[in-house]
C-alpha cells in the first residue's frame, strides 16, 4: 500500500501537530508494512519516498534532506495553491491513501483519504482561536470531514465533540491516543540538568508551564492564582513559562507585568526538544489549566517524566491524565491555588502522583498509534469508494 502523508506540519519547529506527524509517521515506517510519501514540499512524490527503516537517526536525517529541498518561497503560498497541486499530484501518482494530519485533507480529494481533528476549539471556544484560522476552520473543515474516508481524533472527548458537530458516521471516527518519545524519562544526569538550569537562568523551586502563549491556555488567570500563592511566606516557587508567543498574546503579557510577583516568573519561549524533558525533571509540577485541549501532551509528557500535574478538569485533560493529576477547575483561580498549593505542600501527594503519572503515560506507546492508524488506513483502502450526496457530501457505506 502507498500512503501519502501531509508534509506541512513537519515543517514546523516541534510543536504539537508536528511532533504528532513526525513521530507517527516514523512508527508507521518502522512497522515495515507500507510504502511512505511526504506531499506539500512541492518535490515530485516519486523523490519523496521514505527508506524503510527502524533506526530514529536514519529516519530523522532523511525527514530533513527532504525539508531543506523545499523552495523556501513555497511554504509562503497560498493554502488554495498548495491544495491544487497536491491534487494535481496525486491524481497523477494515485496512492492508496492520503493522510492529512492537521485537521485538512483536499479540497477535491482524488483518492481515499483521511485526516486527523486534533480539537474542536474554534467551536467550543471561538474566541480563543486566532481569526484566520477560525474563518479557515468554519469554511473548510465540515466540508473534508464529510469527505475523509477515516477521521482520527486524539481522545474521546474530541471524537465526541467531531460527532456531535459534523453529525457524520460514528463508524468512520476514531480515537487514536498521542504519546511522547522515549525521551521524556526520569532523568538522573545531574550535569546535564545543571546546564539547563543555567542556560535557562532557572529558580531552584519551580512550577512549569509548557505551552503556546495564547487565550485558550488559561495563563491570565494561571498569573493570578501565582500571584497569590506568592503571598503565603513559605512559598518560595518560581514560575517558568515554555513555548513560543502565539496571537493575541497582549493581555497574557499585560497580567505578567501586573503580577506582584513578576521577578520570579522566567518566560524561555521556544526550547530546543533535548531541554523539554531537562525542564520537566526539575519542576516540582507541571500546571496547566487551559480552558480547552484535544488531548494535552504536556500532561502526558510531564507525567513520563515523573513530574506531578495539576491541570484542568474539563475537555480530554482527565481523560489523559486518569487518576494520576490533581484537577481543578480552570474558570476559578481559587480552585487553581488550592490544587497547587497540595502539590506543593504534599510530599506524600507528589509521590503518590509521581508513581500513578508514570504507570498512566506507560499506557500511551506510538507503536500502539500506529498500528491503530495503519489498520484503519488497510480497511479503508479495500472499502467501496462513497457516491456524492446531492449536497456535496459522501453518503455512508453501508
Amino acid at each position: 500500500m502507498e500512503i501519502v502523508m501531509d508534509g506541512l506540519p513537519i515543517r514546523g519547529r516541534g510543536a504539537g501537530i508536528r511532533r504528532y506527524t513526525y513521530e507517527l509517521l516514523r512508527h508507521m515506517i518502522a512497522l515495515g508494512r507500507h510504502d511512505y510519501y511526504i506531499s506539500d514540499l512541492l518535490l515530485p512524490l516519486e523523490q519523496t519516498k521514505l527508506s524503510p527503516t527502524k533506526d530514529a537517526g536514519v529516519f530523522e536525517d532523511e525527514v530533513q534532506r527532504l525539508v531543506a529541498r523545499m523552495p523556501r518561497l513555497w511554504q509562503l503560498a497560498p493554502l488554495p495553491v498548495r491544495d491544487f497541486v497536491n491534487r494535481r499530484k496525486l491524481r497523477i501518482f494515485r496512492p492508496d491513501v492520503y493522510f492529512g494530519t492537521n485537521f485538512f485533507g483536499l479540497f477535491e480529494p482524488p483518492t481515499k483519504t483521511a485526516i486527523t481533528i486534533h480539537d474542536m476549539c474554534y467551536i467550543r471556544y471561538p474566541e480563543a482561536t486566532e481569526s484566520y484560522m477560525l474563518r479557515h476552520l468554519r469554511k473548510r473543515l465540515r466540508h473534508d470531514a464529510h469527505r475523509a474516508d477515516a477521521i482520527f481524533a486524539d481522545s474521546e472527548a474530541t471524537r465526541h465533540d467531531v460527532l456531535e458537530v459534523f453529525e457524520v458516521p460514528a463508524t468512520k471516527v476514531h480515537t487514536v491516543y498521542c504519546t511522547v518519545s522515549s525521551g521524556f524519562r526520569p532523568l538522573d544526569e545531574r550535569p546535564d540538568l545543571g546546564r539547563v538550569r543555567t542556560r535557562y537562568s532557572l529558580p531552584e523551586r519551580f512550577l512549569l508551564f509548557v505551552g503556546t502563549v495564547e487565550p485558550r491556555k488559561n495563563l491570565v488567570r494561571l498569573l493570578q492564582a501565582f500571584d497569590v500563592l506568592c503571598q503565603a511566606p513559605s512559598f518560595s516557587h518560581g514560575l517558568v513559562i515554555v513555548g513560543d508567543k502565539g496571537w493575541n498574546d497582549r493581555p497574557i503579557l499585560d497580567g505578567l507585568r501586573a503580577c506582584r510577583a513578576a521577578d520570579r516568573i522566567v518566560l524561555t519561549g521556544h526550547v530546543s526538544a533535548a531541554d523539554l524533558p531537562v525542564l520537566y525533571n526539575l519542576a516540582d509540577a507541571l500546571v496547566m489549566p487551559s480552558l480547552y485541549e484535544g488531548f494535552g501532551l504536556p500532561v502526558l509528557e510531564a507525567m513520563a517524566c515523573g513530574t506531578p500535574v495539576v491541570t484542568s478538569n474539563v475537555s480530554s485533560l482527565p481523560e489523559v491524565a486518569g487518576d494520576a493529576a490533581v484537577l481543578v477547575d480552570p474558570l476559578s483561580v481559587e480552585s487553581m491555588v488550592e490544587g497547587t498549593r497540595r502539590v506543593v505542600t504534599g510530599a506524600e501527594l507528589r509521590d503518590d502522583l509521581k508513581r500513578r503519572g508514570l504507570q498512566r503515560a506507560a499506557e500511551f506507546t506510538w507503536e500502539k498509534a500506529a498500528r491503530q492508524v495503519l489498520d484503519i488506513f488497510e480497511q479503508v483502502s479495500q472499502s467501496v469508494p462513497r457516491p456524492h450526496d446531492t449536497d456535496g457530501t459522501r453518503s455512508v457505506i453501508g
